[in-house]
Formats: structure tokens, C-alpha cells, sequence
């Protein structure tokens, strides 16, 4: 298996190997799951390597660790920079760009789940509004999940973004 200049590098407790795969199978699933919250894998494969290495990482160091071209990366980055959830810094005399989770990441985080629910919550209701009345079991039915969606949206409203306070 051919390391990363990232892996190769990285500050690893325990068994070096066993953290890299650790990191490589957490990094492909929130890919997936990234990708089933709508948004793309690759930026949720990015999202995740960052929250795992906590520190900002260049564009090269990305590229290499998630096996992307740097045009993926920067997709990728910019889709997180429009929902707040990283940010571009610059290092003195080095011309590289570097990302790093933004310091608002959770509230960001927090917004972008409440927005997907009330959007599954809609589009429930949308196909509430167009059965008729008589449709009393499919209505009662959809009406029901269209609630669930809108109380998680609310829920994950009202959840404390204070975690990260250290």
C-alpha cells in the first residue's frame, strides 16, 4: 500500500498502520454519507479528513490523501466554504492554499442538517397537499413522516453548538 506524503507524515499514536486505515475507512464513509445527505462525496471525503487531522492542510497534501485532482479539491472546498463549514487560509511565504474546518463549523454543520430535514419535510407535504381528501390512510401516513422530518428539523435547530469551546 502506498502511503500518502500526508500519512507518511502525520503525528500517529499506537499502530501507524492501523490509524491510517482507521482514518481511510472513516474518510470513505462519511463520503457516502455525505453524499446521501445530498451533498457530494468528495466534499464530505475532504469535510472528514479535516475533522480527523485538525489542522489546515494544503491542497497538495488533500490531493495526495484522497487520491483527487486538485480541481476535485477545489470543487470540493468551495462547496464546504458556501455552507461555512471550511475556510482558506494563507501561510506567510508559502503560495500555496491550505483549508481548514472554519471556527463555526458546528453551527454551520448544524444549519445545513435542519435544512435538509425541512426540505425532506416539504417535499412531504408537497404530496400531501395534491391527494385528495379521501386518500385518508396515505395522507395520515405521509402526513406523519412529514412531522417526523419536522420535528428532527427542529430538534437539530435547537441543538448547543458549544462543543468545540476548549
Amino acid at each position: 500500500m502506498r502511503l500518502s506524503s500526508l500519512e507518511r507524515r502525520s503525528p500517529m499514536t499506537g499502530s501507524t498502520q492501523d490509524q491510517i486505515a482507521l482514518r481511510t475507512d472513516f474518510v470513505e464513509r462519511l463520503g457516502v454519507l455525505a453524499q446521501t445527505e445530498g451533498a457530494s462525496r468528495n466534499a464530505g471525503r475532504l469535510f472528514a479528513l479535516l475533522a480527523f487531522e485538525g489542522r489546515p492542510l494544503s491542497f497538495a497534501e488533500l490531493a495526495d490523501a484522497l487520491r483527487l485532482g486538485r480541481s476535485s479539491i477545489s470543487i470540493g472546498t468551495r462547496d464546504l466554504e458556501a455552507k461555512g463549514m471550511v475556510r482558506r487560509i494563507a501561510r506567510k511565504g508559502d503560495r500555496q492554499d491550505y483549508v481548514e474546518l472554519s471556527p463555526t463549523v458546528l453551527p454551520a454543520l448544524r444549519d445545513w442538517l435542519c435544512a435538509r430535514r425541512a426540505a425532506a419535510s416539504r417535499e412531504f407535504e408537497a404530496v400531501l397537499s395534491a391527494l385528495p381528501e379521501m386518500a385518508g390512510d396515505r395522507r395520515a401516513r405521509l402526513g406523519s413522516i412529514a412531522a417526523f422530518h419536522r420535528e428532527v428539523a427542529v430538534a437539530i435547530a435547537s441543538a448547543q453548538t458549544h462543543i468545540f469551546d476548549d
